[in-house]
């Protein structure tokens, strides 16, 4: 039996789906990825799974010409898929959203192979709310997205996340990080491909927060900020351990005391998962996904919200203060009944649901 995973080529897409092939290959099933995967394709081959690329682009509709050239890829895009789907004769597609699932699936309606789709974030995307009309099951993150989709043929499943929790002691990771185990530790990540506006603003907040206490910082700064930020670590007397990628991030979320965080779906539910105080700074260019992604937690009093446009040294430094001083608290609440998203299966689940659909 073989299972389609059709998926657009950012980490917040991609990723979830690598959970779930995953979970399918160890119940004897086997996987392929179709859609377009320029920057990420190197997660794809180092685990071992099948994928085809598609040449494909996503959707400016402020650029006209380049909205013209988009949906004439697409419909491209289409007629190869449904070639692709003929010879490989899947049981069963899996839209995991992003433009380039989009043909994927279509295609799939088209030759009449059963399909469902999944949405990582709590507001659906451009093609997730096509595709859910067409779509024989939807899978959604968070419970807040019911509002969104015919609760008829919606399910509650979760977002599946790569961070897979220890078996070691604060003290041997932050020996790993070759960090102390005395010092309050701060892990940034701006994402999977860093953040420059992040690590700029945190940089700055850096020099007003040493003189209130002491700590250390976990980075994860992206491939593109890496020197720059390897140059102000090393003369900042701040105890740092900078990378441009994490492949395990729990690691860094078991040892810290404070995550500041873009607020993507996967990174929601990891910091949700992990109990971990937060400063969610949503990316601001995403038709407001990550905004609604963070009032999940922020909402309940589970992690503080700074918007990038209020995003100044200065106010991520009180924000810090105010976190690190009610880190009790917020951990409550996040252990709390109030706290729905925490699905440890989600990956199992959504396999569960792929393979009943393709029997």
């Amino acid at each position: 039996m073989k299972i389609i995973l059709a998926t657009g080529g950012s980490g917040g897409h991609l990723f979830p789906a690598i959970k779930v092939a995953e979970s399918l290959r160890q119940k004897g099933y086997k996987t392929l990825f179709i859609g377009s995967f320029a920057m990420t394709r190197d997660h794809l081959t180092k685990r071992g799974l099948d994928y085809i690329d598609l040449n494909l682009k996503g959707i400016n509709l402020r650029d006209i010409k380049g909205t013209v050239q988009a949906i004439w890829l697409s419909v491209k895009a289409f007629f190869t898929t449904v070639s692709l789907l003929r010879k490989v004769k899947p049981n069963a597609v899996c839209g995991f959203g992003g433009f380039s699932s989009f043909a994927v699936v279509c295609a799939a309606k088209f030759l009449r192979i059963p399909c469902l789709i999944h949405e990582q974030n709590v507001l659906p995307g451009r093609a997730n709310k096509i595709l859910a009309k067409l779509a024989d099951e939807i899978l959604i993150s968070f419970s807040q997205t019911f509002n969104y989709f015919n609760k008829k043929k919606t399910m509650h499943v979760g977002c599946p996340i790569q961070a897979k929790k220890t078996n070691c002691s604060r003290e041997q990771l932050l020996r790993q990080f070759n960090l102390s185990v005395d010092l309050k530790t701060i892990f940034v990540f701006g994402g999977s491909q860093g953040s420059v506006q992040i690590n700029r603003v945190f940089t700055k907040a850096c020099e007003l927060l040493k003189k209130d206490f002491n700590f250390q910082v976990i980075h994860l700064c992206g491939k593109n900020d890496y020197e720059q930020m390897k140059k102000y670590y090393s003369t900042s007397n701040i105890k740092y351990a900078l990378f441009t990628f994490l492949e395990n991030i729990a690691e860094a979320l078991e040892v810290c005391d404070l995550v500041i965080s873009r607020s993507g779906a996967v990174s929601v539910t990891e910091i949700s998962a992990f109990k971990v105080p937060s400063i969610l700074i949503p990316y601001p260019h995403a038709s407001g996904h990550q905004l609604a992604n963070a009032k999940v937690l922020t909402d309940k009093g589970m992690a503080f919200l700074l918007e990038d446009k209020d995003l100044t040294e200065h106010r991520l430094r009180d924000i810090v203060i105010k976190a690190i001083n009610n880190r009790e608290n917020i951990i409550n609440k996040l252990n709390s009944d109030d706290n729905d998203i925490n699905f440890s299966n989600a990956a199992e689940r959504i396999s569960e649901e792929m393979i009943k659909l393709a029997r």
